[in-house]
């Protein structure tokens, strides 16, 4: 949105990386601003990050291309917040499917022991 808006291509990444709520993909992003300065292009920046996925790196490099950055970084933008959007539903998925195992294992270490005590109690009053 940024650069689309008129900002140079360093200011817009700046502003971006302090953006960011991962601080850790947020740190490494600023890394990228002195290649940038530098006259590198924004894909050779951002791979040395190794913190963008190749797809995306891959789009921005034929939007280098094409000249067209900003449709570019609004399609890596989508294709961004859908991946997020996936990931927390499988992280969703994952940690329903833990918590009815977990919840399995308390109720089943409960009737084991139900039990255990149970025959113990049959066994010791059977033994008198």
């Amino acid at each position: 949105v940024l650069y689309a808006a008129g900002m140079s291509m360093v200011d817009s990444v700046d502003i971006a990386a302090d953006a960011c709520a991962n601080l850790y993909m947020g740190r490494a992003i600023k890394y990228a601003i002195p290649a940038l300065q530098s006259g590198q292009s924004l894909t050779e920046s951002l791979a040395r990050t190794r913190v963008i996925s190749p797809m995306v790196l891959d789009m921005l490099a034929v939007g280098e291309r094409s000249g067209d950055m900003d449709a570019t970084l609004q399609k890596a933008t989508e294709y961004m917040d859908s991946e997020v959007d996936a990931s927390i539903h499988k992280i969703g998925i994952a940690l329903f499917v833990l918590m009815i195992l977990i919840a399995g294992f308390i109720v089943g270490s409960i009737v084991i022991d139900f039990w255990r005590k149970f025959y113990g109690a049959i066994v010791g009053a059977a033994g008198q």
